[in-house]
């Protein structure tokens, strides 16, 4: 899975999208309001959900390096490592 740099939380990207501009002249204002709307909202709160989801799983499987990685250097000061040699681990 790739990292990709995000500019805020997902969830504050999403909410700055919610008011889609859905008025058409020929469009009655009934219809508009209630199923394009309500599909638009559902649309984008299924995308938001995703975003967050994605974010998690990120947010773990770095979380889960770091405890390894931690793990490992404990282990090898109580074995008297060398530290330069758990600086070579952590850059590989």
């Amino acid at each position: 899975m790739t990292e990709q740099k995000r500019q805020g939380s997902p969830a504050v990207s999403a909410t700055r999208d919610t008011q889609p501009a859905l008025c058409s002249k020929n469009a009655p204002p009934d219809t508009l309001s209630g199923n394009t709307l309500n599909q638009e909202l559902q649309t984008q709160h299924e995308n938001q959900v995703r975003d967050l989801q994605q974010y998690i799983c990120e947010l773990l499987i770095k979380n889960q390096r770091l405890r390894w990685l931690l793990e490992l250097v404990k282990n090898h000061q109580r074995e008297g490592i060398p530290d330069d040699y758990d600086q070579n681990i952590a850059t590989n």
